[in-house]
């Protein structure tokens, strides 16, 4: 299960990298950087410290929680206590990904430029 999840992970950040790099060479450079660790310097230092405000840190801790099966298990404990509260459970849950999802959206449109990945095609 785990390699799965893996494989779709890597399957899918190559993908991306092929679709927004400007031709082959570019992206088997990047590519190249993304797995051979790449190099530490001051700049990096910079960019990851702007990279990781709070809002940053709370949205992987929130992904990381939300990709684990923590909501199967919390809906096998409840219900084995108090009968059936999976249903409301669940619509929790949905309402938790409404609400990451319009976060996200308006994260977005703040942005003053998002180029169009298609562009290049």
């Amino acid at each position: 299960m785990v390699l799965k999840h893996l494989y779709t992970l890597l399957v899918v950040l190559v993908g991306f990298v092929i679709f927004r790099a400007d031709n082959m060479g570019q992206a088997f450079s990047m590519i190249g950087a993304m797995f051979s660790g790449g190099s530490a310097s001051a700049q990096t230092g910079l960019l990851l410290a702007q990279c990781l405000t709070p809002l940053t840190l709370f949205a992987l801790a929130v992904g990381l929680v939300g990709s684990m099966p923590v909501l199967p298990l919390v809906c096998r404990k409840a219900e084995q206590q108090t009968g059936s509260v999976y249903a409301c459970l669940q619509a929790l849950s949905y309402a938790g990904v409404l609400a990451l999802l319009l976060v996200d959206i308006l994260h977005l449109s703040a942005a003053s430029y998002v180029p169009f990945i298609y562009f290049q095609f």
